[in-house]
């Protein structure tokens, strides 16, 4: 009841928070709409046959730097083609109502999705962990900024109830739509299939393939070579929020070297899943990670996508609680650091640096603490029985250290 208890205040706090977003977002004077409204003339452009990843009236423009030294910058829609009738829709209704409904339904999401993560790990889970869940930067920005990345947060977790339930087609299939609207997470299938599981991978690579095809019919093969040019219109990396390896040392003035970074660390996450041969669901939390460090460009708030793997590993230890406090860090302040130095650029995004780097720890700790999961075709269902849940209970009560218990245990905790 406590922790029911813990959820209703966050969520209440966070719906608090959402309308605070959205008054912003509706004001004037001060950089209206933000990403919605990049969203919203990207959906325009695409129901109007021009080139949905231009620069619009509507698309987001404002100065990085607090001071406004920098160069105005122009903040484009860079979600892939996949997308755009989602915002070509968006784009048929009146923008400004369009902004509130955007942000409650978001806000709503997070909270029906961080309540299905506590109703699945029913009195496992720690106050600490739901807080964070709503109430960390990464929420709280994605409101701020008119983010989409609520719709994923909700996929990704359908992704890690599928593969509880022992669903693994359906989990294949939404992993491929996640794929899809969110290709930083390409190494997905890759993983999979080198830890075995290459009838899944299979099937999210095909998922998330015909998915990105298909805008080809509806707005043209061009669809692509605008999508490329429009990731060009601004240098991102020059945000600590960046914090993928190419974006930290393009910051100090080495994209090459962070290029070789994230393709030697691909290539050492795909060599240990492959050795190590973890669960699904440690494969899936690994292949986030992979995917936030390897990409050429990847916000800290997709840190969020990570979020029910994460969770699901149990009570947080030290480490666990150190990477999420440091990935809570809210960077409201980067403006004033903005152009002042590599070395100071470099700092100042250290923590969610360093967050990112021990949540890829937890993961792999854990992988390498816990063998894969036995599959049982049988009941078509991970082994979450009742007699499993009273040994674990058995076990809890009486102090018991058998190897066996503890196996139960951990099979009661996934």
């Amino acid at each position: 009841m406590n922790l029911w208890f813990t959820l209703f205040v966050a969520a209440t706090l966070l719906c608090g928070y959402a309308g605070h977003s959205a008054i912003e977002l509706l004001n004037l004077n001060y950089y209206p709409y933000r990403v919605f409204g990049s969203f919203y003339a990207s959906g325009w452009a695409a129901s109007h046959g021009l080139n949905p990843y231009g620069v619009y009236p509507l698309t987001w423009e404002f100065h990085p730097d607090t001071f406004q030294h920098l160069p105005l910058f122009h903040d484009v829609n860079l979600s892939p083609p996949c997308m755009m009738p989602l915002f070509s829709l968006l784009a048929r209704f009146p923008l400004r109502a369009e902004v509130v409904w955007w942000t409650a339904i978001s806000a709503l999401l997070f909270v029906i999705t961080a309540a299905i993560i506590l109703a699945v790990l029913k009195g496992y889970a720690q106050k600490r962990q739901i807080l964070w869940l709503l109430l960390s930067a990464t929420v709280l920005d994605t409101l701020k900024m008119g983010q989409d990345y609520a719709l994923l947060f909700l996929l990704v977790t359908l992704v890690w109830l599928m593969i509880l339930r022992g669903h693994r087609t359906a989990a294949a299939i939404l992993i491929g739509i996640v794929i899809a609207l969110k290709p930083n997470l390409g190494l997905w299938p890759v993983l999979m299939f080198v830890a075995g599981r290459r009838r899944q991978a299979a099937i999210s690579s095909i998922t998330a393939l015909a998915l990105s095809v298909y805008p080809i019919f509806v707005y043209g093969p061009s669809i692509y070579s605008e999508w490329l040019r429009g990731s060009t219109v601004g240098p991102h990396w020059i945000y600590t929020t960046d914090i993928s390896f190419a974006g930290i040392f393009s910051r100090m003035g080495v994209r090459p070297v962070g290029i070789a970074v994230a393709v030697l660390c691909a290539a050492a996450l795909v060599y240990f899943v492959r050795r190590v041969k973890p669960s699904e669901l440690y494969v899936a939390g690994i292949a986030v990670c992979a995917g936030i460090m390897c990409s050429p460009l990847a916000w800290y708030l997709y840190v969020i996508f990570a979020a029910p793997f994460f969770v699901a590993l149990g009570r947080w230890g030290r480490l666990e609680t150190a990477a999420a406090i440091l990935l809570s860090y809210p960077p409201w302040f980067e403006g004033l650091v903005l152009g002042k130095g590599k070395l100071l650029l470099f700092f100042f995004g250290l923590p969610h640096y360093l967050g990112l780097w021990l949540l890829t720890a937890a993961f792999l700790r854990a992988a390498l603490r816990s063998p894969a999961l036995e599959w049982h075709p049988q009941s078509a269902a991970w082994p979450q029985t009742r007699e499993l849940e009273t040994l674990a209970e058995c076990r809890r009560a009486l102090g018991c250290t058998d190897p066996a218990l503890a196996v139960a245990d951990r099979y009661s905790r996934v």
